[in-house]
């Protein structure tokens, strides 16, 4: 996972896993909007947790340059993290440091809601579609979204994976070749895993 200095990594554990937090009906998702999120995984090697746990990278100091802004944006992280420490799913935190980088790091790690365990096995599998209920799809991801498109396999992302296999491994492949396929990788491991 090759983790950037103001820019999200958007891994296939931030598309199909961190969309499903909003199971927890309490804002989860939006806290999240209002921070700098660096990267999301379902592991860090470094750190032993047990059990499935969604592990969030947010950058804690701001980068803005007026005063203020720096101010609203690091009452926004203590507060997150003050309200975070009281749920039920909160896990832990800790400073996460790459070997050659700034501390200004946090990792936040929560329990994925409880039917999650065949969640994470089919999205380890790389089996999207197989992953959420059609209620689930509706309630967790935006409409014609990436993923709404892979787990609905659409025939826009049909045509969008054909053409993707295609500059990947220079293969010509047709609609009839995909038949129940998924229309998507499976996930890389060292993309989904802190410190792998």
């Amino acid at each position: 996972m090759e983790i950037v200095e103001d820019k999200l990594f958007q891994n296939r554990t931030y598309e199909y896993i961190l969309p499903g937090m909003k199971a927890y009906q309490d804002n989860f998702n939006l806290y999240m909007d209002n921070l700098n999120v660096l990267a999301v995984g379902i592991d860090d090697k470094s750190y032993n947790i047990d059990g499935n746990c969604l592990y969030i990278l947010i950058d804690s100091k701001a980068k803005e340059v007026n005063t203020l802004e720096k101010v609203n944006y690091n009452t926004k992280f203590t507060n997150f993290m003050n309200v975070l420490r009281r749920k039920p799913y909160y896990r832990t935190d800790y400073v996460f440091s790459d070997i050659d980088k700034i501390y200004s790091k946090h990792m936040l790690v929560v329990d994925l809601p409880m039917n999650f365990e065949e969640k994470l096995r089919l999205f380890r599998a790389g089996k999207y579609s197989e992953m959420y209920s059609p209620i689930e799809i509706s309630l967790y991801f935006k409409r014609h979204s990436k993923a709404y498109n892979v787990m609905y396999k659409t025939a826009t992302q049909k045509q969008e994976f054909i053409s993707q296999v295609h500059r990947d491994y220079d293969v010509k492949l047709t609609i009839e070749d995909l038949k129940d396929s998924e229309l998507e990788y499976p996930p890389f491991i060292w993309d989904e895993v802190f410190n792998y």
